[in-house]
């Protein structure tokens, strides 16, 4: 790669959460993912206000989703039938920015909708 490309490169190190999920659990998110991108705004909303109340179930939800989208794009890279969305893309990316808000104390509700609805 070129010097200009490795430097605005960022690694992200998600060494302390499990890298893979149960199938039934990454089928489950893989599912909840694929309705919020499709939903219309309005049962986004609807749809993200059942993942979970509390700050510490969205966590885990949202990490999870970060497995499941990047366990998603490493399966349709040795995969080319399975087709991904740019919406897949650009959600994995809202979520790892959202993660670096986890750590404050921020409303995770408010980012998760703000997050969906920002998406095309």
């Amino acid at each position: 790669l070129l010097p200009t490309i490795l430097s605005r490169c960022v690694h992200v190190y998600v060494h302390d959460k499990p890298e893979h999920l149960a199938s039934d659990q990454q089928q489950k998110h893989s599912s909840d993912i694929q309705t919020l991108i499709t939903a219309s705004p309005g049962n986004r909303i609807a749809a993200l206000s059942a993942l979970g109340k509390s700050k510490e179930e969205l966590a885990v939800w949202i990490d999870s989703a970060i497995i499941t989208l990047r366990h998603e794009l490493l399966n349709h890279r040795s995969h080319p039938e399975y087709t991904l969305s740019a919406q897949h893309t650009h959600l994995l990316h809202a979520l790892m920015e959202l993660k670096k808000y986890q750590e404050n104390n921020v409303n995770l509700t408010l980012l998760l909708e703000r997050t969906f609805l920002s998406l095309p």
